[in-house]
């Protein structure tokens, strides 16, 4: 049986081409893992989808997105739907939002997708449809009986991450000597902005020996010089963090691989600063959304403070590790003199990067819900690449705007302020980053990207 998996990128923004989708890799392993390794043939694509069913002629087709792409799935969706191909649709997006399944689809694989993926594809291996009642014993999806949408019982997680094999890198885009991977699932906390720990539900973690395997794959088969570690927050077991350090010093290991990771402020401390730079981590990407308290507390909760933030970019920087960061204006009740507490609190800390977004709802999250109360997002809401915050100035006409202060012009304007702060720090800074190497590839992408975008339109 031959299984299409896509990532439903936008392939004209080079900051959704430039990685490899491991997620999609993890569901290949697994299901090699329990289906038996030469059962089924994949293939993994993120563009040129039509000319890729017509070649590879799948038996079912895989989809996973996040929500300011949807659009792009439910496009693709109907095509294989019409090339009479079953589809499958996975990812953040169909997990917190799950009304926005349409017809297209057949099975909706909600939150962590490995088991359920490799059921379903045994179920059409087995059948070659999926009735309804042969969907019913799968737990964790969604699917339609009589028109009506039907949820399955939940599919508890998965506690050991180490049963799940590595991701199928073979099979994916996996080029030059900066590679990324993933060691834990989930958050702790519970930013106000973001979906992962509703998503995830609980935060697990990859063994130290592991994770160890994977970095020895990515430097002896890969030929990896830096690995970006993608979870949401690397360093929250510090236990683990140090088990690894010895790990990869006991194998000759520590000190060929430079690493990069995100943290959050409130844990880093000298020890903290210490052991990431004795694992040889050049990066650390700290989400300090915010240099007015008030708005920070909104955002992220009592436990953090500017002054903790402050602490932890002069920490990093002082054990010569690039400190990078990520704000967030226009939250509902911020002020433009808050959000200029914020561009002074960049330009007093010594960040190499930073980046800034316009607060923006996305499914799951509590800002989500509050747009929705407000009636800023109604219940046939289908704009979804309104959702995508990265690119704010090609959106703004449309973008959802919470700000109860300020209008969506008036963000725009603060916004690009902060854009021209941040090529300055970025230029300033460049010949001092650990990704130099990058830039040359990033800059040439990006031109490509803004070329593209006024095309377009």
């Amino acid at each position: 049986m031959r299984i299409l998996l896509i990532s439903a990128i936008n392939p004209h923004m080079e900051s959704e081409t430039r990685y490899p989708q491991l997620g999609l890799g993890y569901l290949v392993s697994y299901a090699r893992k329990k289906l038996g390794a030469d059962t089924h043939e994949f293939k993994v694509i993120n563009r040129d989808i039509e000319e890729a069913v017509e070649e590879f002629r799948p038996d079912i087709v895989g989809i996973s997105c996040f929500s300011s792409n949807y659009g792009i799935v439910k496009r693709y969706a109907a095509f294989c739907k019409g090339k009479g191909i079953p589809v499958v649709i996975g990812g953040i997006h169909i997990s917190l939002l799950p009304d926005s399944f349409t017809k297209e689809m057949d099975i909706g694989a909600l939150h962590e997708g490995e088991e359920t993926f490799a059921e379903v594809i045994e179920l059409y291996d087995r059948t070659g449809r999926f009735d309804p009642e042969s969907c019913a014993s799968i737990k964790g999806i969604i699917y339609w009986e009589d028109g009506r949408l039907k949820f399955t019982e939940r599919r508890p997680l998965i506690d050991d991450l180490d049963e799940i094999p590595r991701p199928a890198r073979e099979l994916l885009n996996v080029r030059g000597s900066h590679l990324s991977m993933f060691t834990s699932r989930g958050c702790p906390y519970r930013c106000v902005f973001c979906a992962s720990s509703r998503y995830w539900t609980k935060t697990r973690f990859a063994s130290a020996s592991y994770v160890a395997e994977e970095i020895k794959e990515l430097y002896y088969d890969y030929g990896a010089k830096i690995i970006s570690f993608y979870d949401d927050l690397f360093i929250v077991n510090r236990k683990r963090v140090k088990e690894l350090r010895d790990i990869l010093d006991a194998e000759g290991l520590l000190g060929k691989v430079s690493f990069s990771c995100s943290a959050r402020a409130n844990l880093v401390d000298d020890d903290m600063a210490r052991l990431l730079k004795d694992l040889n981590v050049v990066s650390v990407a700290l989400g300090l959304e915010s240099g007015h308290q008030r708005v920070l507390k909104y955002l992220k909760g009592g436990n953090i403070s500017v002054e903790a933030n402050r602490s932890a970019v002069e920490l990093l920087a002082r054990n010569g590790i690039t400190p990078n960061a990520a704000f967030i204006i226009g939250s509902p009740d911020e002020t433009r003199e808050e959000m200029m507490a914020t561009y002074d609190f960049i330009r007093s800390v010594p960040l190499r990067n930073f980046n800034v977004y316009v607060m923006t709802p996305l499914p799951g999250t509590p800002v989500w819900a509050e747009a929705a109360g407000k009636g800023l997002i109604q219940k046939d809401f289908e704009d979804w690449a309104s959702l995508d915050a990265v690119h704010f100035s090609k959106h703004y006409r449309k973008a959802i705007i919470v700000s109860e202060t300020m209008s969506r012009e008036e963000i725009l304007k603060v916004y690009r302020k902060f854009q021209r702060l941040r090529y300055w720090v970025f230029f300033k800074n460049v010949h001092r980053h650990p990704f130099v190497k990058d830039v040359p590839r990033m800059t040439l992408a990006l031109a490509r990207e803004r070329i593209l975008g006024m095309v377009k339109g």
